[in-house]
């Protein structure tokens, strides 16, 4: 399948390689930044363009793998789009699959449920990919590409893939940022991050097969109520983090009140 790429970011250059390199070809390759957009096109044997009118009208789908706010934005200057008829594809974890309906016949969601850094390298084979598709011609033409590049891939619908979203910055960012203050506090103690390294992975490990709130363990878990003071005091001249522990703690001990082990 022919494809034009509008973005040239983390999620569009690992899709963009993730196509290429299962058989599919990128035509094309638009982004605000043209320089962008030609080292993504160089690395797909693609064409950079530096204009949205030059899109070629026989490409047959066209993904806006850019921000919720570009897509609004990106979306008005392709209102022409719409007599070509390709497949348009947003990669969004939020926007209704609706957004696309006044530019195009045939659209629907092509959303990767992975955090991307442009220049590390992921198998995506083993990333999952959700699909939503406004008929089942569409659909079937997504499963089609989803699964050509994928061993993870399932038919969620908008409302899901909201919750979905909102379950992976919980899972993902906001873990990630945690990890970032761990390491500040240690900083501050010349201590390394490096000797939190072994507990991330065994915690990571565990709920690989078992469900994360029967594996929850700390002082909060316990209820244990001068260790979860000793460390408010101690954070007493870091007010944000402060805040963060009182408030996680209490969402802890408030869900396993009437559990007493660990």
């Amino acid at each position: 399948m022919t494809f034009t790429i509008i973005g040239s970011g983390n999620v569009a250059t690992h899709l963009s390689l993730a196509l290429s390199q299962n058989g599919h070809s990128i035509l094309q390759v638009y982004s605000r930044n043209f320089n962008n957009a030609q080292t993504l096109a160089n690395k797909v044997a693609a064409t950079a363009i530096k204009s949205l009118a030059e899109i070629n009208p026989i490409v047959e789908t066209i993904i806006l793998a850019v921000s919720d706010d570009a897509v609004k934005v990106v979306l008005k200057e392709l209102s022409f789009i719409h007599s070509h008829n390709p497949i348009i594809i947003h990669t969004s974890g939020t926007l209704p699959i609706t957004v696309l309906s006044a530019i195009a016949k045939n659209y629907g969601v092509l959303y990767p449920l992975q955090t991307f850094s442009k220049n590390v390298g992921i198998n995506f084979l083993n990333v999952p990919l959700c699909v939503e598709a406004n008929n089942e011609k569409t659909q079937q033409a997504l499963l089609q590409i989803a699964n050509s590049i994928s061993n993870l891939v399932y038919t969620i619908n908008s409302h899901q893939r909201k919750a979905l979203h909102i379950a992976a910055v919980f899972a993902c960012n906001f873990t990630n940022y945690f990890y970032a203050i761990a390491d500040n506090l240690l900083q501050q103690n010349q201590l390394s991050f490096d000797m939190l390294k072994p507990l991330i992975n065994e915690t990571a490990n565990k709920i690989q097969i078992n469900a994360p709130e029967n594996v929850q363990t700390g002082p909060a878990k316990r209820n244990d109520k001068k260790v979860m003071e000793a460390h408010l005091s101690a954070l007493s001249q870091q007010p944000n983090y402060q805040l963060l522990y009182r408030l996680i703690s209490d969402e802890i001990v408030t869900k396993y009140k009437n559990q007493t082990d660990c």
